[in-house]
């Protein structure tokens, strides 16, 4: 009867922690969804600013274009 009973406590005691390893397994999986999700949406912004990055790059060429045009243009205006 002894036997019986610490095997009986012995199962209980292994659904127990059955139950709490499956709470944990469930938990992490969630957790690496949204870590998932957030790579996602940090690889999206890093491409968004990557593309506003060139953009300011083309910017700043045509900028430095137009100033070297208008230096020109002035230094032919004062001859």
């Amino acid at each position: 009867v002894e036997k019986l009973s610490n095997l009986e406590s012995e199962v209980s005691s292994a659904q127990e922690n059955s139950q709490r390893l499956d709470e944990r397994a469930s938990k992490a999986e969630a957790e690496v969804q949204d870590l998932k999700e957030a790579v996602i949406k940090l690889q999206a912004e890093r491409e968004a600013n990557l593309l506003q990055y060139q953009e300011c790059l083309e910017e700043i060429t045509d900028l430095e274009k137009n100033i070297s045009f208008a230096q020109k243009d002035a230094g032919e205006f004062n001859e």
